[in-house]
């Protein structure tokens, strides 16, 4: 128990410090970050037609009642895909009320997930078997590159995020539990090396 607390305060200030370093000192998140050309019309138009604030999908193939007759269904999913095809497509989180941003509020809850990962990734860690130093280091990597391939690539599949967004996401996920791992791996020996 000693070992995945020491392991989950390492992995976590590292994890922290790498998401810091891939957001705030690097450059290759906010590359693809594309910019409206009118922002002011375009946040006019949301704040009249996005009401609550929620994750927000154009176009909306809405919902039809449950007792809609078959024609009704065709003529819905036909009307969605002749939108989808002629765009724009839009798939958006929204806030159309102020709010003050509050970046030590961020900081904290980013540490907070960082803990959360990093106690996950020892526990998986502690459950492996007759890996060395490197191998458990590589293990911490792959995890990385599972969470990347599993939701990084769901993004690109299914809601169009660019190819280099998706793979600098993926890379970036990588990165942080090769370097959280760096410290993980030096103190979860696995079950068979105790």
């Amino acid at each position: 128990m000693k070992q995945i607390a020491l392991a989950t305060l390492a992995g976590a200030l590292v994890s922290f410090t790498w998401g810091f370093i891939s957001w705030m000192a690097l450059t290759w998140h906010n590359d693809e970050m594309k910019k409206f050309t009118d922002e002011s019309a375009v946040a006019a138009v949301l704040r009249q037609n996005a009401p609550e604030a929620g994750y927000y999908v154009l176009p909306n193939s809405g919902s039809l009642p449950k007792n809609a007759r078959i024609d009704e269904i065709r003529a819905a999913e036909d009307k969605h895909q002749n939108a989808m095809n002629e765009g724009p497509v839009v798939y958006a989180t929204i806030r159309p009320q102020a709010k003050i941003f509050d970046m030590n509020h961020n900081l904290v809850l980013s540490l907070v997930r960082s803990f959360a990962a990093a106690l996950l990734m020892a526990i998986l860690l502690s459950m492996t078997g007759r890996l060395d130093y490197l191998q458990r280091v590589a293990f911490c990597s792959i995890v990385g590159l599972f969470v990347g391939v599993a939701m990084d690539a769901q993004q690109f599949i299914w809601f169009e995020a660019p190819l280099r967004y998706t793979l600098v996401n993926t890379l970036d996920h990588v990165a942080e539990w090769f370097s959280a791992g760096l410290a993980i791996a030096g103190i979860v020996k696995g079950r068979d090396n105790l």
